[in-house]
C-alpha cells in the first residue's frame, strides 16, 4: 500500500519526469496492484504449505529483480 501511496503521490504532486507518459504511469500501477496480489496469494498459501509459499516469494521475487533486465536486453539485440 505505500509503495502504490507514493506512485499516487508522486504522480498528484508533478513529482515524475516529463517523460513518465500516461500509459507509463497506468503499466506502473498496474504492475504495484498485480505484484502485491501475488505476494498476498504466496502468503497465503503458508497455510497450506510453507515451502511452496517461500518458493512462490523467491520466484516473484527473482521474477522482478531478473525478467526486467532480459526483457531490455532481449528487445536491444533483436532490433
Amino acid at each position: 500500500m505505500v509503495l502504490y501511496a507514493s506512485w499516487v503521490y508522486a504522480r498528484c504532486a508533478g513529482l515524475l519526469k516529463a517523460e513518465v507518459t500516461a500509459d507509463m504511469g497506468k503499466a506502473i500501477l498496474r504492475r504495484i496492484v498485480i505484484a502485491q496480489a501475488f505476494y498476498a496469494g504466496g502468503a497465503a498459501l503458508c497455510v497450506i504449505n510453507t515451502w511452496v509459499s517461500i518458493a512462490i516469494m523467491i520466484a516473484l521475487q527473482l521474477n522482478y529483480a531478473i525478467a526486467p533486465a532480459y526483457r531490455v536486453r532481449h528487445r536491444s539485440s533483436s532490433e
